[in-house]
């Protein structure tokens, strides 16, 4: 069966189209956590694009993934070209949209009140938006370095945003 990582690539690259041409409701279709994000839910993008179609001066959470990630990248290549530090600090960034979790068998401090949101502020679907970009953008190059390096993203930006 394919992972959610598969679909995003596909979609992305425009091997798969649904009937009505709407990749992301068809993505909801195949899991249902992923509905939450686009539509259907609390957070739904359509919800939200709904709202800033009165006023459209903001970008949706998804466009503004979108063009984050494709100025971080360009910027990345611009200045590291192929240097192996490029390739990290691109990485560094997406670990960044991400958020690091607690490592594993480390035992919790006790915390004197709630647990904090290290991910406050990062919406799931601005996660998404970048989640198919990187898909996109590693599509459209052969195979080789930059593809692994964007397929990575997609990968862990897909993981954050269904987490």
């Amino acid at each position: 069966m394919a992972t959610a990582t598969d679909l995003v690539r596909a979609i992305a690259s425009a091997r798969i189209t649904s009937p009505h041409r709407d990749r992301l409701e068809f993505l909801a279709l195949l899991d249902d956590r992923v509905w939450e994000v686009v539509g259907g839910g609390p957070l739904g993008l359509r919800s939200r694009a709904d709202l800033v179609a009165l006023n459209p001066q903001p970008l949706p959470p998804v466009d503004s993934g979108r063009l984050l990630l494709q100025l971080m990248a360009r910027g990345i290549i611009v200045v590291g070209g192929r240097d192996p530090g490029a390739r990290e600090a691109f990485l560094a960034e997406i670990d960044d949209w991400c958020g690091t979790g607690w490592p594993k068998n480390w035992p919790r401090p006790p915390q004197p009140g709630p647990d904090p949101d290290l991910r406050r502020g990062v919406v799931p679907s601005a996660l998404l938006g970048g989640a198919l970009a990187a898909a996109e953008i590693a599509a459209s190059y052969p195979e080789g370095e930059l593809q692994d390096l964007f397929a990575k993203a997609a990968d862990q930006l897909t993981e954050a945003a269904l987490a």
